[in-house]
């Protein structure tokens, strides 16, 4: 979803599986909030099973829609701007309605997924069959290692 942190734009994952509140490290360094630093011994499992070291904490405004939150935020190198955790979403009493495509708080319903452009990510896939992906979902492509293997790519 689209969202701010302290007045600037980010696209924000809203994780029902993640504990915590994230921010891209990277990301972190731009915002104007008091950086805190944290002891290199902190680590979160990402999604992927990898281990990722939270590098410090913030407490910045999250904008959501028409509102705002203060939330402490973790910062560490992960793949998305930023993730959205269970934390934030309980603490602001969110609902995530999946049928929907929107979280909701406060009566605001704010979508899940940005129409704009700017945003959208294009892949290029190269399958054996036709296959019909809808917008939105995810697709596993099994035989991707035998393809590599035949194929003349480096």
């Amino acid at each position: 979803m689209e969202g701010f942190i302290s007045g600037i734009p980010y696209l924000m994952l809203v994780d029902t599986g993640a504990n915590g509140t994230l921010v891209r490290t990277n990301l972190a360094q731009k915002l104007k909030e008091k950086y805190i630093y944290t002891a290199p011994n902190i680590s979160l499992k990402t999604a992927t099973g990898e281990k990722a070291v939270i590098l410090g904490k913030l407490h910045a405004a999250i904008e959501c829609g028409c509102r705002k939150f203060q939330h402490s935020i973790y910062v560490a190198d992960i793949t998305d701007p930023c993730i959205l955790g269970q934390d934030f979403l309980q603490k602001f009493n969110f609902t995530v309605d999946l049928e929907q495509y929107e979280i909701r708080t406060g009566g605001e319903e704010i979508p899940l997924f940005s129409a704009s452009v700017e945003h959208s990510k294009l892949c290029s896939v190269l399958a054996k069959e036709k296959a019909i992906i809808p917008a939105t979902s995810e697709c596993l492509i099994l035989e991707l290692k035998m393809f590599l293997d035949n194929s003349n790519t480096p």
